[in-house]
This record gives structure tokens, sequence and C-alpha cells, in this order.
């Protein structure tokens, strides 16, 4: 996925986090949920899409 867009995010308890994608860099990825930020490190991510909504 690229900055700006919507991301799924799995970490390896199964949760599930929707955001859009602010920043990533070496030691992982900023995600924009609600206007507040979360801070996801990559040893944490089981899996990551880019996730769609359908209207």
């Amino acid at each position: 996925a690229s900055i700006g867009e919507k991301v799924k995010v799995k970490d390896y308890d199964k949760e599930i986090v929707i955001g859009t994608l602010k920043s990533a860099d070496e030691d992982g990825i900023v995600l924009l949920i609600e206007n507040e930020e979360l801070t996801i490190s990559y040893n944490d991510i089981s899996s990551a899409s880019t996730y769609y909504e359908w209207n």
C-alpha cells in the first residue's frame, strides 16, 4: 500500500486495525485512525493489505 491509502493490519493476537497509512520507516508504520495516530512495529504485524471500501 502507498502512503495515504487505507490499510488493514492484523497482529499476532489476531486483532485487526483499519486506518490510513500515514508513514513508514525502518521500524514500523504509523496509521491515522479517527484523527489519532497509531504506531505499529513491523515485529507486531502478522499481515497487512490495502483495504477497499465498497459503497
